[in-house]
């Protein structure tokens, strides 16, 4: 229960809906093709990404937005992807109960006892921006690509 849409920003080596492009790459950098092939790995969550080489702010573990705002400040093509086109991953996420926190814990593998997701509330510190952690692979899955211009 407790189903939620939220967005998923990562990022992207290919051509993936440019023009309409619809073959998923097989780039090993690939983070957004991977997704859609496998879905989301918590294994795997953080790893490639050059600039956020440490677990995020809750630990290792799958972050969404219920603002595509967010989710674009994680939406990175690699150099060799020549476009003016972004993309981001609407999915369905298992929220189940959330563990509410007020601050940064990195070495957090999962929820307290008795919760399903950790949610990190709007009014904390400098974040302005509310974000959902799930730390189960099934928890989430990606449901939607967005293709949007950005400048």
């Amino acid at each position: 229960g407790n189903q939620r849409r939220r967005f998923h920003g990562t990022k992207r080596a290919c051509s993936l809906g440019d023009g309409g492009s619809t073959a998923l790459c097989s780039f090993k950098e690939c983070s957004l093709c991977g997704i859609i092939k496998t879905s989301f790995k918590v294994s795997v969550a953080g790893l490639s990404n050059p600039w956020h080489r440490k677990p995020g702010r809750f630990g290792r573990g799958i972050y969404t937005s219920a603002t595509s705002s967010k989710a674009n400040d994680y939406s990175k093509n690699l150099p060799s992807v020549r476009t003016g086109c972004k993309a981001m991953l609407l999915t369905k996420v298992i929220a189940g109960k959330g563990d509410k926190l007020t601050k940064s814990e990195h070495m957090r593998k999962g929820p307290s006892p008795g919760y399903d997701s950790v949610h990190r509330l709007l009014s904390w510190g400098t974040l302005n921006y509310d974000e959902l952690v799930v730390y189960k692979d099934c928890a989430a899955i990606p449901a939607y690509l967005i293709i949007y211009e950005s400048p």
